[in-house]
């Protein structure tokens, strides 16, 4: 053990009457709910031991006082673990101890009893701005590769592949190693070096992206290099013997290309060894024509070899090559991946009776020369279908291109069409086929599919889909195109393991004798049997139905997915209603979703009625809920989640029901056949009353009181601008630290723009005030290569919406370089915008301003060379500065449902979303406005610690094959809300 000044610093497993300590422990250094005013208490650490699936919780112990703590489970951040994984936090150090070997020693620990427990790898969830944390977890093994991506709340997902190498080198060397030298190996065995880098930790050779690691077992020195596709072992380096093998064309390949297998291995001992080598692509054995399947190797001798094989059919697998001599046999691996030389794809389509509509297919090309091909499209047998291409013989597709195909559709009957498609190649053979299913709806009726491991069931108005190996629940508004909801399995009992954001295989059998249910059910190995039944009960209402022969209580995880939403919850008081902020209201935290009534009780008896509501500018969508309720946790965006209580036959509450209700529920809970409980969803399209007549229906089927009146939005007039023409904008262009840099000034507002730098604006100064957030120290010295700048007003491009698994805006992705040329453009009411234009392959981003008018216009102007539709998004990001009494606390004023909003910085995480205008309050009198004129887009406010607000206008971005569009962005700096407010108008 560590001698620590005086004592002894001891670490061992947390128990149950630790539980008090370590509340205290984790309020004192400020980790949990306890910044936001929420202390944790006994009983949340008692919840945590319970309702979590621990799989080690150790604690540090100096002199009987706890100094740190760190678990790991199989759930964090509601992300589920890959297989053979287990997720790591609660890693907490008091400080006076992080600068020792306590660190290693919990990792060294943890390791050993993970290894021994049969887990590969260890991952953890870390925010990227931290660098003491992210020091920290790269010093014991835990490391940043292609497969770290941020998630919706800024954290990055970090892996140690540390358990598995060591499983990996003690089973190959067998009894080469001597007895007990496990026991030996310790941290500083383990890693051969830290890094305090937030880049990447991987390195790539030959096409392959590897991560390196030493062990150190007594005198010998072994180095494994992980292939991050397969999260195998590919290459290896000890004192008996190097070895690796590769694909010298890399790791994505097509269909008829011939590709090398390079082979490499080095006898390192001083005798002669007979070597046994095994190669297989996927299930298929490659057959050496070059080397040897059994060599017999001189002391030192090195060979080297190459295999040339054809590819003849996809894949999605590995290159495994097995290696054996004497008692030594390891195993090497390479992820690969088999194209077609030509995919097809189509977007997600549905048709009403009768309705006709042109759609694409989407031919995309993976190798290096021009391909000519045919297209063969056929409709199924039941007519259901019709489908006409262009009358064209064959379309030549350049390298790497992706091409659109008009195709034209008819529903013809109700049901399901399928089309079958065939991509024929200059040598009439068939190199790709894609078989589509399209639903053809009435205006009432449902159907039901399988579409990409979904089981889909819809109407025309709402579709609701179930991952056949997951059982995630996932609802569509059709109407608006949106995702509303998202729900994970079901818990049945404790621990509680289910993930929201990402979820794990189960073993599911989902039925197909109905047309118009779907019936998902899990047998666990206990003999427990959860069925979940889904069905549309109404044009615009999900119903599902949870049954269970167990007597345990099960919880249920619906997440709502709409972002800039209001939320309203039923008390007993009145109905509340306010705008849902990420992480502030309803107050959680993800990973303490155990601690209760934090901010809205968990007692159901609290409330009035059981519902709850989501409303944004387009839908409303409610969760309606009938059984018998142990809690109602709300936070987040959970709708709320719920446990229901277990069927042990004690009493049971029914609170949202009257008295004949509650006596004819409790007879008929205990009913073998009757569901454990019910609940559904509901998409309105006029307000939450709606949502409540459902309820009285499903529920309560009483009375029901006048509709709420609707908060008007607030519009302001535009202002007139005289000063225009008695002015001028200068543009100048500098040279500063080897940057080119423009300076454009319009007497009432001057602009640093930095094209190199992202396109950035990275100054505006207002009456000789620096109005952005400036990088300070360390964060200046970033570089071209550095991550995205973190200061002033830039672009960001990107290709997915925001969603549970990606932060696209918080992403530290490399910078975009562009050129900058000064730029005059007038308009049609002969008002002249002068400024500079930042251009980039493909997109250019123009800053422009008029003389004597502090408004600055940005126009995002996008063009679509390809013969393909290019749907992607784009944000403007801004940080400011505030000044004075907002040098802390700037105050930002923004609309949604509700109307209109006001929301002021407290240093903690959070995330708002809103139409896509804002106004923010910067002090001495300053107020600057940012909107777009377009409402197809968003705002997204993200309050980042110790920098603030950013500020970001999210635009969706749909362009035609030869077309140009231009998409607009306006800020606006004045002396009051209602001043800048009125530029709101302008370019709508």
């Amino acid at each position: 053990m560590l001698d620590q000044d005086q004592g002894w610093v001891k670490i061992r497993d947390c128990k149950r009457e630790d539980a008090e300590q370590i509340a205290s422990f984790y309020n004192r250094f400020g980790y949990g709910t306890g910044p936001s005013g929420y202390p944790l208490k006994t009983d949340d650490i008692l919840r945590l031991m319970d309702e979590r699936e621990i799989v080690s919780y150790l604690l540090a112990e100096y002199e009987g006082s706890i100094i740190g703590t760190m678990l790991f489970s199989t759930l964090s951040g509601q992300k589920m673990p890959d297989p053979r994984a287990v997720w790591s936090g609660y890693f907490i150090i008091h400080p006076e101890f992080r600068n020792g070997g306590i660190p290693g020693r919990f990792f060294s620990e943890s390791i050993s009893r993970l290894t021994a427990k049969g887990y590969w790898y260890i991952d953890t969830e870390v925010d990227p701005t931290n660098r003491l944390a992210m020091a920290l977890y790269k010093r014991v093994g835990m490391y940043q590769t292609s497969r770290s991506r941020l998630d919706y709340d800024g954290y990055i997902d970090l892996r140690c592949y540390l358990p598995y190498i060591l499983q990996y080198v003690l089973s190959g060397y067998q009894s080469m190693l001597p007895e007990g030298m496990m026991e030996n190996v310790g941290w500083k065995n383990l890693i051969t070096s830290a890094t305090r880098s937030s880049e990447a930790d991987s390195v790539v050779e030959h096409g392959v992206e590897m991560v390196p690691y030493t062990i150190q077992y007594g005198e010998m020195g072994v180095t494994c290099w992980i292939d991050i596709r397969s999260q195998k072992v590919t290459k290896m380096e000890s004192p008996q013997f190097r070895f690796n093998s590769y694909m010298v064309e890399g790791q994505m390949l097509t269909i008829g290309q011939s590709i090398r297998i390079r082979f490499e291995f080095e006898n390192r001992q001083d005798s002669n060894i007979l070597v046994q080598f095994q190669t297989h692509l996927g299930n298929q054995e490659v057959e050496y024509q070059n080397g040897q399947k059994i060599q017999l190797l001189d002391a030192g001798e090195s060979i080297e070899w190459e295999e040339t094989i054809t590819l003849l059919s996809p894949l999605q697998g590995e290159l495994k090559t097995s290696v054996q001599f004497g008692e030594v046999q390891f195993e090497f691996h390479s992820g690969v991946e088999v194209r077609s030389q030509v995919e097809l794809s189509m977007p997600e389509q549905s048709l009403l009776l009768g309705e006709s509509t042109t759609t694409y297919l989407r031919l995309q090309s993976f190798v290096a020369e021009p391909i000519r091909v045919q297209l063969q499209v056929k409709t199924s047998d039941d007519k259901r279908l019709q489908a006409i291409l262009p009358e064209r013989d064959t379309w030549l597709i350049e390298p790497e291109e992706i091409v659109d195909i008009p195709l034209w559709l008819q529903g013809a009957r109700t049901g399901v069409g399928k089309l079958f498609c065939e991509v024929i190649s200059e040598q009439n053979k068939c190199i790709h086929t894609g078989h589509f299913q399209i639903p053809v709806h009435s205006k009432n009726g449902v159907v039901r599919y399988r579409r990409n491991g979904r089981v889909i069931l819809e109407n025309p108005y709402i579709s609701v889909q179930i991952d056949s190996d997951t059982g995630g629940v996932y609802v569509y508004d059709q109407v608006s195109g949106k995702q509303v909801v998202q729900e994970a399995w079901p818990d049945l009992g404790l621990p509680y393991t289910s993930g929201v954001k990402r979820m794990a295989s189960r073993s599911l059998q989902c039925n197909d004798d109905s047309e118009s249910t779907i019936v998902v059910k899990e047998v666990r190995d206990n003999g427990a049997i959860l069925t979940r039944k889904i069905s549309i009960c109404s044009v615009r209402i999900v119903k599902i139905e949870d049954s269970t022969n167990s007597t345990e209580s099960f919880k249920i995880h619906p997440w709502c997915m709409l972002q800039d939403a209001v939320i309203h919850i039923p008390f007993k008081e009145g109905i509340r209603k306010d705008t849902v902020i990420y992480e502030e209201f309803p107050f959680l935290i993800h990973d303490f979703e155990y601690a209760h009534d934090l901010q809205l009780p968990s007692d159901p008896q609290a409330y009035s009625m059981s519902w709850s509501a989501f409303e944004d500018r387009e839908v409303t969508v409610g969760m309606v809920w009938k059984g018998q309720v142990e809690s109602l946790l709300y936070g987040l965006r959970w709708m709320p989640a719920i446990v229901f209580a277990s069927g042990d036959g004690e009493k049971k509450s029914f609170p949202f029901m009257s008295k004949r209700k509650k006596l004819r529920n409790i007879r008929e809970s205990y009913k073998a056949s009757e569901p454990r409980a019910v609940h559904y969803y509901v998409i309105a399209r006029s307000g939450v009353e709606n949502i409540k007549q459902h309820w009285q229906r499903i529920v309560d089927r009483g009375k029901f009181s006048d509709p709420f009146t609707q908060q008007a939005e607030i519009s302001l007039p535009i202002r007139h601008i005289s000063s225009v023409e008695k002015g001028e904008v200068s543009v100048e262009e500098r040279n500063e630290a080897s940057k080119l840099l423009y300076l454009i000034n319009n007497q009432a507002i001057q602009l640093k723009l930095v094209p190199e730098h992202q396109g950035a604006l990275t100054s505006i100064k207002v009456q000789g005030k620096e109005l952005l957030f400036q990088l300070q120290g360390s964060e200046r010295r970033g570089g071209r290569d550095s991550p995205s700048p973190r200061s002033g007003i830039f672009l960001k491009p990107f290709d997915q919406p925001i969603d549970l698994e990606n932060s696209v805006l918080l992403d530290a992705s490399k910078l975009l370089s562009f050129q900058g040329q000064p730029i005059s453009v007038t308009e049609k009411n002969g008002i002249t915008w002068e400024g500079v234009r930042c251009s980039n392959k493909g997109f250019s981003l123009d800053y422009l301003l008029v003389p004597n008018v502090p408004l600055i216009r940005l126009d995002f102007h996008v063009s679509n060379r390809s013969r393909a539709l290019q749907e992607s998004y784009f944000a403007i990001q801004s940080l400011w500065n505030g000044f004075q009494e907002k040098r802390r606390a700037k105050t930002i004023h923004y609309w949604n449902a509700l109307g209109h909003q006001v929301l002021t910085e407290n240093g903690i995480r959070r995330k708002v979303y809103g139409e896509p205008r804002m106004v923010l309050e910067l002090g001495s009198d300053l107020f600057a406005a940012c909107w777009m004129p377009s409402y197809q887009g968003q705002l997204a406010v993200y309050e980042i610690p110790k920098k603030g607000f950013q500020v970001s206008l999210v635009h969706p971005v749909k362009v035609g094959s030869g077309e140009k569009k231009r998409y607009s962005t306006y800020f606006a700096i004045g002396h009051s809300v209602e001043e800048v407010c009125n530029y709101f108008r302008m370019g709508g």
